[in-house]
């Protein structure tokens, strides 16, 4: 057993970097640069700094930091560890299903002797499917990968311990549910999870409340994210509540639809979007939304009708519904998104490959069947690796794919401008705005491509917009910085230096502004102020060569002025 399981996981581990092996170039996107490149937590290993910033996932921040102090930004070592955690969770996945086949329940299964088949392939499966790329690929979402991780090694521990009463495996499940609770909060439903496998796998209902005493521990865990959730309303959303653009019914309504999406993604991953411009569901009457809901039931159904006769099926889609409750039953700012399927995979690679085994039954029609699968599939996510290049081409695609929402094109006019395609990136904004009149973000980035034209008339109407409307503090400080440079562009040194102040007054930790306010005292020959705020921004970010250099020729003028005045 032990030599079968070196070599699948030598299968998966090659497999699994040959399918990601145009990723690891990839740039960041999306929120990756709020959550990492612009947040300065991460950039040395200080444990309350971490705790501040990312709170419920603090583990996944300690991962971050981690990154930041063997590579910096060097992308390279974030996709190396997301792609290494999504290979582990896929032979985690086979380690799952091998066990659950020698649980008590699956004694007598059908199919018992395809085990090491439904196993490998429920693995394998895991591992190459399309649907998979965005919570791999976008780093950011490693919070999700990590904490199925977690989530896989409390769950196989547990499965061990019960099978062979070691208690180590109790401490090592116990231990990943709790790392998982600080990863992302998908983890909440580890215990209830247990609770299925023993109902599922492990026992009679006779004596079901008995063993309910192995679960006690894992229920304890469940007090860690309300708790960690109630401070991170203090600590690390001060002013971000957002306002929902629907109604928590129809949040619910809209989950029947997004849900029926989902398996029509797990079947035909096709026309996959990062950004998709999801209808809000209306009522229940609404034909689509009826139609979802029959549909949920109808899973529901089958979930129930095949607990007696084939409890691995009915087990694929319990973990389905119960891994996917969190994030559909909690109301969230977007609807739908591919990475929410990364824990729920587990189930439908399980239940789609239990259902395949048990209906072809010939080992050649099944190994046709997964051959067939694997290649379509590894090809496809090869392929969708692609779209996460580069920004231009990410939000290129999801324009494509989007064209009746603002984001994207808001987006997309901010990676535009990283390039220095300045009039595509002012097109785009338009567009973000000729869809929602006001998006602040459009205005943001409008303004930003007058002012890289040098056309500051025309920057400061579309920032003065955004001051009415923005309410992050930090954002207030980026704009309140650009009026800033505008300002000493044009050679208003004194209005900028307010400008200046303003911005160090919402965002006093950050090492740019505190250049900025070095070069105006400078350029205004008050030298001992300029040298105190170039100091300032070296403590801030080590190593900074702007500070650095503004720092030594502040000293030096200090220096001749001193000897001046004397």
């Amino acid at each position: 057993m032990r030599r079968k399981g070196i070599f699948v996981f030598l299968i998966i581990l090659l497999l699994g970097f040959a399918v990601y092996s145009n990723t690891f170039w990839a740039s960041f996107q999306f929120d990756d640069e709020v959550a990492l490149v612009k947040n300065r937590a991460i950039w040395r290993l200080n444990l309350p700094a971490l705790w501040g910033a990312f709170n419920t996932r603090f583990v996944t921040g300690v991962t971050f930091a981690l990154n930041y102090a063997l590579g910096g930004f060097n992308v390279f070592g974030y996709h190396l560890f997301n792609i290494t955690c999504h290979i582990l969770s896929s032979f985690l996945v086979y380690v799952l299903v091998s066990l659950v086949f020698q649980a008590p329940a699956m004694k007598d299964h059908p199919l018992e002797s395809h085990r090491e088949g439904v196993a490998f392939c429920s693995g394998v499966l895991f591992l190459v499917h399309p649907v998979q790329t965005m919570a791999v690929n976008y780093i950011w979402q490693r919070a999700a990968s990590l904490a199925t991780l977690f989530y896989l090694i409390s769950v196989t521990s547990y499965l061990k311990a019960r099978l062979t009463s070691r208690r180590i495996y109790f401490g090592a499940s116990l231990f990943s549910t709790l790392l998982g609770m600080f990863t992302k909060e998908i983890a909440f439903t580890i215990p209830f999870m247990l609770f299925l496998i023993e109902i599922f796998f492990l026992g009679s209902e006779k004596d079901l409340w008995r063993r309910l005493r192995f679960l006690l521990p894992q229920f304890l865990t469940l007090c860690v994210i309300p708790l960690t959730l109630s401070r991170a309303n203090r600590v690390v959303m001060p002013v971000m509540y957002p306002e929902y653009p629907m109604s928590y019914r129809e949040y619910l309504l809209t989950q029947l639809n997004a849900f029926r999406t989902y398996w029509r993604l797990l079947f035909f991953p096709i026309a996959q979007n990062v950004d998709y411009d999801y209808p809000v569901a209306r009522g229940l009457l609404e034909p689509g939304t009826f139609f979802s809901f029959l549909f949920f039931l109808a899973m529901g159904g089958v979930m129930f009708k095949t607990f007696r006769k084939n409890r691995l099926l009915s087990f694929g889609l319990a973990w389905f519904f119960l891994s996917l409750s969190v994030e559909s039953g909690i109301r969230l700012l977007d609807p739908i998104f591919e990475y929410r399927l990364y824990l729920p995979m587990v189930g439908f690679s399980l239940f789609f490959t239990a259902t395949s085994f048990y209906f072809l039954k010939q080992t050649k029609r099944i190994a046709i069947l997964f051959s067939v699968l694997f290649l379509v599939f590894s090809l496809a996510t090869f392929r969708r690796n692609a779209v996460w290049r580069d920004p231009v081409t990410f939000w290129e695609d999801t324009v494509r794919k989007s064209p009746g929402k603002p984001r994207p094109y808001s987006n997309l006019s901010g990676s535009y401008l990283e390039e220095g395609r300045i009039e595509e990136a002012i097109e785009a904004s338009r567009k973000a705005l000729k869809l929602d009149p006001f998006f602040v973000d459009a205005f943001y980035n409008l303004g930003l491509a007058y002012a890289r034209k040098g056309e500051y008339e025309k920057a400061l109407p579309p920032w003065e917009r955004v001051l009415k409307e923005e309410k992050n503090p930090n954002r207030l400080a980026e704009l309140n910085r650009n009026f800033g440079v505008i300002s000493t562009w044009k050679g208003e040194t004194d209005q900028a230096l307010r400008y200046f102040e303003k911005a160090l007054e919402l965002d006093p930790e950050s090492p740019e502004i505190c250049n900025n306010l070095g070069y105006v005292y400078f350029t205004k020959r008050k030298y001992e102020q300029a040298v105190s705020f170039y100091q300032k921004a070296l403590e801030l970010r080590p190593g900074d060569l702007e500070a650095d250099q503004g720092l030594k020729m502040a000293q030096e003028r200090l220096k001749w002025q001193k000897g001046t005045l004397e």
